[in-house]
């Protein structure tokens, strides 16, 4: 009897200390910036900027955690880290689309003009002067964390959080806070039909993955100018608004094959968790 009771008190408690452990790294990482602030100045202005923008990410990470558990049930399932529809055929159609999409967005910005002392601009500066001193840096700091964090706050917490009232408008509503964080008006309107997409390929296919991986991909892809020298890699970008219009098609192409690709194998319809 004792046996027991003593293991009936051990299961009790296993949910409380998982929720009390999730609670604890969440409030470290939305602390964590503020310490690492303090920190960063000593270092090279743009090694400065790389690690402020990898502290600002973990915030991120932390009000992910802090809204799933919120919520109650599988962190896993809240954020949609499950496998979902993450085949090859359906990963690749999306990241080719996102990839378009950022090509013709691209271009759209280079027309309507860049302020230098944007944050477009100010990130554009930063990465240039990152680039050949501290590389992987780079792309761990504007490539791997922005799309792997806010994702995870964006497609995973909050459209998950909205999508068993709102349905497909919970695209919508991540979006425009994907937007909104962006701040620049010209970063936020580029910004926000990236985000519709992320969130369209994350609700069909299931799984908060995809749009992690399309987001490094596009990521990884804005930083091949500044890093042209140590990859030797080029992307082609639009160079007309016709082009764009091409890319901008060949965007929806993808997309509308990743909803084949993934209603092929009996997708219906996005979770309600």
């Amino acid at each position: 009897m004792t046996g027991g009771r003593a293991d009936s008190r051990a299961r009790d408690g296993a949910p409380l200390r998982r929720s009390a452990a999730t609670i604890a790294l969440a409030l470290a990482a939305c602390l964590a910036p503020l310490l690492a602030w303090g920190l960063q100045a000593r270092l090279p202005r743009a090694d400065r900027v790389l690690w402020q923008t990898l502290s600002a990410e973990l915030c991120f990470v932390g009000l992910a955690l802090l809204i799933a558990r919120a919520r109650g049930g599988s962190l896993r399932e809240r954020l949609g880290l499950v496998r979902g529809e993450l085949a090859a055929p359906s990963a690749l159609a999306s990241i080719a689309g996102v990839l378009a999409l950022s090509g013709a967005l691209a271009f759209a910005v280079a027309q309507l003009g860049r302020d230098p002392d944007g944050s477009l601009g100010r990130l554009d500066a930063a990465a240039f002067e990152a680039a050949a001193e501290s590389p992987w840096l780079l792309l761990i700091a504007f490539g791997v964390a922005p799309g792997v964090c806010e994702e995870l706050l964006f497609r995973g917490a909050l459209q998950r959080s909205f999508e068993r009232r709102l349905r497909g408008f919970s695209v919508g509503v991540s979006a425009l806070a994907f937007a909104l964080v962006h701040l620049d008006p010209v970063h936020a309107l580029a910004a926000l039909p990236l985000g519709v997409y992320l969130g369209a390929i994350a609700r069909r296919g299931r799984t908060t993955w995809l749009a992690i991986l399309c987001h490094v991909a596009n990521n990884c892809a804005a930083l091949l100018p500044p890093l042209q020298r140590q990859l030797a890699l080029v992307l082609p970008r639009p160079a007309s608004w016709q082009e764009a219009a091409q890319w901008l098609a060949a965007s929806g192409l993808a997309l509308a094959l990743f909803f084949w690709a993934t209603r092929s194998r009996g997708v219906e319809r996005a979770p309600s968790g």
